[in-house]
């Protein structure tokens, strides 16, 4: 048994362990930055980027970086809708996909990962008989 432990996946492991448990959750820090990044992007015209809609001019760029505050009590993908105006200027209709890579690593799945790597590691380690 210990065998198996040792040599298994952390991810299959931790998964045992807390079903669905993701390494990553949804940020109202991180949807901030991927608004400010999306702004930013639309009013320099980069070419390549996911953002739906197209350039945006310095007052219209201003106006939005402004409200962006308003996304600082969202703590789920489900508070988004009530937020889905300032989130439509944004990213377009469709703002719900790019949104959910609003993500952060998520502290619980950090803890419990590195608990099995540790337990992983004390495995492998060689016993020491003590002597008689």
């Amino acid at each position: 048994m210990t065998e198996f432990v040792a040599k298994c996946s952390d991810e299959y492991i931790l998964n045992c362990l807390s079903r669905g448990l993701s390494s990553t959750r949804f940020s109202a820090k991180a949807l901030k930055q991927l608004s400010a990044r999306c702004i930013i992007d639309r009013r320099r015209e980069q070419s390549g980027t996911d953002w739906e809609l197209g350039y945006l001019d310095a007052e219209d760029a201003r106006s939005l970086y402004r409200r962006l505050d308003e996304l600082r009590d969202v703590e789920s993908l489900r508070d988004c809708w009530s937020h889905s105006e300032l989130l439509s200027l944004l990213f377009g209709d469709e703002w719900h996909y790019p949104v959910d890579r609003a993500t952060e690593p998520n502290p619980d799945y950090m803890y419990l990962l590195r608990i099995v790597q540790a337990v992983q590691q004390a495995l492998t380690q060689p016993v020491e008989v003590a002597a008689a």
